[in-house]
């Protein structure tokens, strides 16, 4: 839980958003004057934190509120222990600039010459004179080529505008969803197993956002999370690492929380007792009578602090239906979720629909992009405060995320989920490759009440399901019962 904890070794390299810290802006972002907020430019320096064993395990606020410049980012994933804390970024250049804006064209143009600048000669006769002709044949031939000019102009921009609608529209044309949740629990209570044919005639986006959608309905949710960061985005999970178990019920803000933290030299475990951190030393350096010790600093154990590992960094709970449909609905609008298909997967003799997910970032103007900060624009569309639900969501604003999305077809709710961070994108539009990768692992429980804590034993976070590819079963190897 805290970056100067021993356990919490220094990574060779470490997570970071736009600004060089883990989490990016959740909510009150410096507004722009079109509305949208600003996206903190892309950054990859890498932050090695000060080891300090002495240094007590301590907790902080949500990520959302500011923080110090020279505050660092934490060594480990996001914890309540850890200062994932984000700074504001500065405005944009041309804040007021929509996106969008039409072309310019060389600044105002230029006047037309003069219909006449010298004087002609007299004359008396009423007849023109071949010069007098010569000169309004000029005129009358520049008028031409103005004329021609000004029709170039009035083309070019009717298709800049036409252009620029049509990219507009093509944006903001989003999925009609279609909630299929009665559907599918319908085909699993008739049938032991759903077949191929009958998940061809599930749509896969109504299926994904059916789930989320009760997922968030939810009164009381429990999380197992598994997060580390790796060098190369395929590579397995190091021997260093912590396990996360959370459960929340958001209509009291009643939690329980438990934190393993792996290293070389064993297990230390933090648990929280109401809002009282105890820790157990369980690792090489401790000696055989080792037992629950209090904290001597509990403030990891605040619900502003748990609130970052709630849930699974993207969904909350106990919305209404209707809280529920706007926080699908604009997430669905946002154009950053595109859901690319299911299959069927069976685990332990269970059936489970798997749906393969990306967030891809999208422009909100000129080079500002966002990610997984679609999420908080879509949970802000229910109307409750962020700060109060809890609510947060999990990496940078502006990344994006590869996400396997398991659905128990009988309840249509998540069992298990898996996401591995995607590049963000610069001013430009253009991907940037991160200097590391962040890998989640999360396993879904919804249960009636949230257990009370005690410190009869010292079990550990355990996944119990396996619902991963094979590669990510073998990073999870010890985290599975």
């Amino acid at each position: 839980m805290n970056p100067n904890d021993p356990t919490n070794q220094p990574q060779p390299n470490q997570p970071q958003d736009a600004q060089g810290e883990l989490f990016a802006p959740r909510f009150n972002i410096p507004p722009r004057v079109d509305g949208k907020s600003p996206q903190p430019p892309v950054s990859s320096q890498p932050w090695q934190p000060p080891i300090d064993a002495a240094t007590p395990h301590t907790g902080t606020a949500f990520p959302w509120n500011s923080t110090p410049a020279a505050q660092p980012p934490p060594a480990q994933p996001a914890s309540p222990a850890s200062n994932e804390r984000y700074q504001l970024p500065l405005p944009p250049a041309s804040p007021g600039a929509p996106a969008g804006n039409l072309p310019q064209y060389g600044g105002q143009m230029a006047e037309l010459p003069p219909l006449n600048s010298m004087a002609a000669p007299e004359n008396t006769t009423g007849k023109k004179t071949p010069r007098t002709q010569k000169s309004l044949m000029k005129l009358l031939f520049g008028g031409l080529i103005a004329l021609a000019f000004l029709a170039f102009i009035g083309a070019a921009i009717l298709v800049v505008v036409e252009s620029s609608g049509k990219q507009k529209g093509t944006a903001n044309q989003t999925y009609t969803i279609k909630y299929n949740t009665d559907q599918v629990k319908k085909l699993a209570a008739n049938n032991k197993q759903l077949s191929t044919a009958q998940l061809k005639g599930l749509n896969a986006a109504d299926t994904f956002y059916s789930a989320f959608r009760t997922a968030s309905q939810q009164p009381v949710v429990h999380t197992a999370w598994d997060v580390f960061y790796t060098k190369n985005q395929k590579d397995d999970r190091a021997d260093q690492y912590s396990l996360y178990g959370v459960t929340l019920d958001y209509r009291n803000k009643q939690f329980a929380y438990d934190e393993d933290d792996y290293s070389n030299i064993g297990i230390i475990q933090y648990r929280c007792i109401g809002e009282k951190q105890y820790i157990f030393d369980g690792s090489k350096l401790s000696d055989a009578s080792a037992a629950w010790q209090p904290a001597s600093d509990s403030s990891s154990c605040a619900l502003d602090s748990v609130a970052i590992r709630t849930n699974d960094g993207m969904n909350t709970g106990n919305l209404s239906a209707t809280q529920s449909n706007a926080f699908v609905q604009q997430l669905n609008k946002s154009g950053a979720v595109k859901v690319n298909g299911m299959q069927l997967v069976t685990q332990k003799n269970d059936q489970y629909i798997k749906v393969s997910v990306n967030v891809t970032p999208q422009k909100q103007g000129s080079g500002v992009y966002w990610g997984m900060q679609n999420f908080m624009e879509a949970f802000n569309a229910t109307g409750l405060n962020a700060t109060k639900q809890p609510y947060t969501y999990f990496g940078a604003s502006g990344e994006g995320a590869s996400l396997d999305y398991y659905i128990n077809p009988a309840t249509m709710l998540p069992a298990d989920s898996v996401a591995t961070s995607t590049p963000a994108y610069n001013a430009g539009g253009n991907p940037v490759t991160p200097k590391t990768w962040s890998h989640k692992f999360i396993e879904y429980q919804f249960p009636g009440t949230v257990a009370a804590q005690n410190l009869n034993d010292h079990s550990l976070v355990a996944f119990t399901l396996g619902l991963t590819t094979k590669a990510a079963a073998q990073a999870l190897t010890n985290g599975f019962a």
